[in-house]
C-alpha cells in the first residue's frame, strides 16, 4: 500500500512537472522551471556515470600531471615567464589559508606543531613541481617526448570523451582535428596562465589599490572584488571548456550558467573543506608523511565531479524544453511519424553533405519527445535503415532515395517485423 501510495505521489509530482497548467503565476512557473533543470540534471548525472568517470579522469590527471605541467611550463617559459605556475599555486594557497584563519580582533595566529592541510598541500605542489623541473626535454629524445605528448593528448581525449557522452555525441573529432584542436589549446592555456599571472600581480600594486580606494572607499567591498577575481578566472575557463570539448554546437548561455553554477559550487566546497581541514589529523595518524596524496586525490577528484555537473547542467538547460520525467506513452502512429520525420531530415543532409548527428537532429526534430527520436534511431540503424558513420558518428542514409519504400517503415513500427534489406536494392 504504502509502495504504491508513494509511486502515485512521485507520478503526479512528476506529471505537474512535465506539463503542469497552462493558467500558472509568473512565480510557479518559475519554481518548476527550476526543479525542472534541477531534476534533470540529478538524473543526467546519475545516467551518465559521471561519479566513475571523475574518477576515471583523477587517475589520468594523475598519471599526466607532470607531462602536462612540464610542457605548460615551456610555453610559458618561452613567453618569458620563470616560475609563473608554481609561485600561483603558492599564491593560491596563501589566500586559501588567510580566509581559514579564524578572524578575531585583537588576537594573531598561533603557532601549533601540528600538521596542517596547507602544509600537505604545499608538499604536494613541491613534490609535483619538483619533478616538472627535472624534465629536461633535450635529453628525452624524440621517442620521449612524443609519449610525454601522448599522455597530455590523452587526458584531453578523456575529457573530450565524457563532454561528448553528457552531450549524447555518438563520436569525437578526427584524429588530425583533435590534434590541430589539442596544440592550440596546450598553447592557448599557458598563455593564458601568463596573462592571469600579469593581472593578479597588476591588481595587488600598492598604487592601485590606494586609486580603487577613491572608487570604492568601503574595505569590505574591496576585499569582495577581490575575491570574486578567482571565481570570474574559473568560470570563463569552465565556459571555455564546454563550448570547446563537446563535438557538437553548444549555445553561450547555457554554458555559461553551468559554469557560474560550477564555479560557486567549486569555491563553496573549497572554504568548507579548507576550515574545516577535513580529514587532516585522521589521514596524519594512517598515511604520515603519505597524507598529502589521499587528500590532493580527493580534491581533484572533487573538482572533477563539479566540472561534469556544470556540463550536466549546461546541457540540461540548452534541451530542457524536449526532456519529460516522465516516460511517453508512445503510440505506434507517434513512433512511425518521427521515423519518417528522421529519415527525411537524414536524407536531407545527406544530399547537402552536412555531417548529421544524433545531438543535432534531437534539436532539429524539437516537436517530437527526444526519447521517442531516440528509440526510433535505434530500431532503423537495427533494421539496416540508418547507418552511422565509425569516423565522425554522422547519421546516413542505408541507400538512394528512390530505393526507400515508405512501406518497410509502416512495416517496422506497425509490428509485422524488421524489412529484409536484400530486398531493397532488388
Amino acid at each position: 500500500m504504502s509502495g504504491a501510495f508513494l509511486s502515485n505521489i512521485a507520478g503526479a509530482v512528476f506529471a505537474w512537472l512535465d506539463g503542469g497548467r497552462s493558467d500558472q503565476g509568473p512565480l510557479s512557473s518559475t519554481l518548476r522551471r527550476f526543479l525542472r533543470i534541477a531534476a534533470f540534471t540529478l538524473r543526467g548525472f546519475h545516467r551518465n556515470d559521471l561519479s566513475l568517470r571523475a574518477s576515471a579522469l583523477t587517475l589520468t590527471i594523475l598519471l599526466s600531471l607532470v607531462p602536462i605541467l612540464a610542457m605548460s611550463a615551456a610555453v610559458i617559459k618561452g613567453l618569458g615567464g620563470d616560475n609563473h605556475l608554481r609561485q600561483m599555486a603558492y599564491d593560491s594557497l596563501a589566500i586559501l589559508e588567510q580566509q581559514a584563519m579564524p578572524i578575531v580582533p585583537g588576537t594573531a595566529p598561533q603557532a601549533t606543531s601540528e600538521t596542517t592541510l596547507f602544509d600537505h598541500l604545499r608538499a604536494a605542489v613541491d613534490t609535483t613541481f619538483d619533478y616538472v623541473e627535472r624534465t629536461n626535454f633535450a635529453t628525452l629524445g624524440t621517442i620521449g617526448t612524443f609519449a610525454l605528448i601522448f599522455s597530455v593528448m590523452l587526458v584531453l581525449h578523456q575529457i573530450e570523451g565524457a563532454m561528448n557522452t553528457i552531450w549524447q555525441v555518438a563520436a569525437g573529432r578526427s584524429f588530425l582535428r583533435k590534434l590541430s584542436d589539442y596544440i592550440t589549446l596546450l598553447v592557448l592555456m599557458p598563455l593564458a596562465v601568463n596573462i592571469g599571472f600579469a593581472a593578479s600581480a597588476f591588481i595587488a600594486r600598492p598604487d592601485l589599490l590606494t586609486r580603487l580606494d577613491a572608487f570604492i572607499p568601503v574595505l569590505w567591498l574591496q576585499g569582495q572584488l577581490l575575491k570574486a577575481i578567482p571565481i570570474v578566472i574559473i568560470t570563463l575557463t569552465l565556459w571555455i571548456i564546454y563550448l570547446f570539448f563537446p563535438n557538437t554546437r553548444v549555445r553561450t548561455m547555457p554554458a555559461f550558467a553551468g559554469a557560474i553554477a560550477a564555479a560557486v559550487c567549486w569555491f563553496a566546497a573549497q572554504s568548507l573543506f579548507v576550515s574545516m581541514q577535513i580529514g587532516v589529523s585522521r589521514y596524519n595518524a594512517i598515511y604520515g608523511s603519505f597524507a598529502s596524496l589521499p587528500l590532493f586525490l580527493l580534491w581533484i577528484h572533487f573538482v572533477w565531479l563539479v566540472i561534469l555537473a556544470g556540463a550536466q547542467l549546461a546541457w540540461t538547460i540548452q534541451n530542457i524544453a524536449t526532456l519529460r520525467l516522465t516516460p511517453p506513452a508512445a503510440q505506434p502512429s507517434q513512433r512511425l511519424d518521427a521515423a519518417f520525420a528522421v529519415m527525411i531530415e537524414v536524407q536531407r543532409a545527406f544530399e547537402r553533405q552536412h555531417a548529421l548527428t544524433d545531438a543535432e537532429l534531437a534539436r532539429q526534430l524539437s516537436g517530437h519527445d527526444r526519447e521517442i527520436i531516440r528509440t526510433v534511431l535505434d530500431d532503423l540503424s537495427g533494421a539496416g535503415l540508418l547507418h552511422r558513420s565509425d569516423s565522425d558518428g554522422r547519421l546516413l542514409p542505408a541507400g538512394p532515395a528512390d530505393a526507400f519504400r515508405p512501406s518497410e517503415l509502416v512495416a517496422l513500427f506497425s509490428g509485422q517485423g524488421s524489412p529484409d534489406p536484400t530486398k531493397r536494392h532488388q
